[in-house]
């Protein structure tokens, strides 16, 4: 009897964890505890700190970035770096890509930041390059855009 059932938990576990929307995009050096950053205050942070938010992910102006979830102001674009996302991701993100017009990701990102310590130029718009190296990336939601609603 206490085998069946030790049996079923494991199994139940198993189909948990290969069910989770959290994809793991690197082996995680970073410390045991990562500190939950407010986006709209991720200017705070040091540059190579290792951090958790939550942001959207979305097309702004011509430039893929992070923005936050509420209101507030950051002085410049945050990117994330989508250079290793898994086969997974990469398709989410490639749907997003071609549909930007019609929704964006709200993400939970568990990362490295890294900030350039010069000011370099984007098109017209000068600003300091601040992005966000993930480890792990969890897809929150698909929100429409209000231009959509």
């Amino acid at each position: 009897m206490y085998k069946k059932i030790i049996i079923t938990s494991l199994i139940f576990i198993a189909l948990l964890v290969s069910c989770s929307s959290t994809h793991q995009l690197r082996i995680y050096d970073g410390p045991a505890t990562v500190r939950l950053v407010d986006f709209c205050k991720i200017d705070k942070c040091y540059d190579g700190e290792f951090i958790r938010t939550t942001a959207t992910y979305t097309k702004v102006e011509e430039y893929w970035g992070l923005k936050p979830n509420t209101n507030c102001k950051l002085d410049h674009p945050i990117y994330l770096n989508t250079a290793e996302l898994n086969k997974k991701l990469l398709k989410e993100f490639d749907k997003l890509h071609k549909n930007y017009k019609d929704y964006s990701l709200k993400l939970k990102i568990t990362g490295k930041i890294e900030m350039s310590k010069e000011t370099t130029e984007d098109g017209n718009l000068e600003s300091k390059k601040t992005q966000i190296i993930p480890y792990y990336i969890e897809i929150l939601e698909k929100q429409e855009l209000a231009m959509r609603k």
